[in-house]
């Protein structure tokens, strides 16, 4: 609802080779940030220069796991994301991208 406050936690696991198991392993975590609820929503900057250290830009290509986490707050409890419900597929290129030159 609206009235939720408190923090969610985005974290994001990778890659994953197709026929690998998605277990959102420690060992397999690139990206993780917390941001405050506001209006009840939240959303993560996943990007290279925005969020300051949590920055994120993937080096490899394969399957990304996105899970999220609230702790809750008054009389909403928390709750945490099934691990791999939010799949992404990043395929990596050479491309330098738009600016870059050679």
């Amino acid at each position: 609802p609206s009235s939720a406050t408190g923090n969610v936690t985005f974290e994001l696991f990778g890659p994953y080779a197709v026929g690998d198991t998605i277990d959102c392993a420690a060992g397999k975590l690139v990206f993780s940030q917390t941001v405050a609820l506001s209006g009840g929503t939240a959303s993560t900057t996943n990007y290279p220069g925005v969020g300051g250290v949590n920055a994120f830009a993937a080096t490899a290509s394969g399957t990304y796991a996105w899970t999220v986490s609230y702790g809750g707050s008054g009389t909403l409890n928390g709750r945490v994301s099934t691990c791999g419900s939010e799949r992404v597929v990043i395929t990596v290129t050479n491309d330098a991208g738009p600016g870059s030159s050679s």
